[in-house]
């Protein structure tokens, strides 16, 4: 059940005040990484799931399981943008090359170079979130622990 509430965030300086029904389906589902539910996984945290994608009970479950895939992708050899990306978003269903340029120069990295490594995990989660939902609304602290959850020592 998606709970209504009413959310204030400072972005500049300036505050704004969404209701919870009008954010992007990543925030209010808790997966601001948008991942699509799959029967077979049973994330931590994982309470449902909406419109194809997983529902987590906490924010905190949702960039965990998005950090806890970057770093499987890492493991299996994928360390540039472009070969995250383009696996985390298949051009089948998402703008992926737009995306790539987002995240490169959101992390300033060429987009070919595999120089990333898991201490790029909470800028990169940091950039999809923006891309994802068109704004980031968590704090550092909030990302980092996402991250730690996942077993990504920051």
């Amino acid at each position: 059940m998606i709970k209504k509430v009413s959310i204030f965030f400072v972005v500049s300086g300036v505050c704004f005040f969404m209701l919870r029904s009008s954010m992007p389906l990543g925030i209010r589902n808790n997966n601001p990484l948008n991942i699509r539910y799959n029967k077979a996984n049973d994330w931590e945290g994982q309470s449902g799931e909406n419109k194809g994608f997983c529902v987590f009970s906490s924010s905190k479950y949702g960039i965990r399981a998005g950090a806890k895939l970057i770093k499987n992708y890492m493991d299996s050899g994928l360390t540039s943008v472009s070969g995250i990306i383009k696996k985390w978003a298949p051009g089948s269903e998402n703008p992926t090359n737009s995306y790539i340029d987002f995240v490169s120069k959101y992390l300033n990295v060429n987009a070919l170079d595999n120089n990333l490594n898991k201490k790029n995990i909470p800028s990169l989660v940091k950039a999809m979130i923006k891309f994802e939902n068109g704004a980031q609304v968590y704090s550092h602290a909030s990302i980092i622990e996402g991250c730690e959850l996942a077993g990504i020592k920051t």
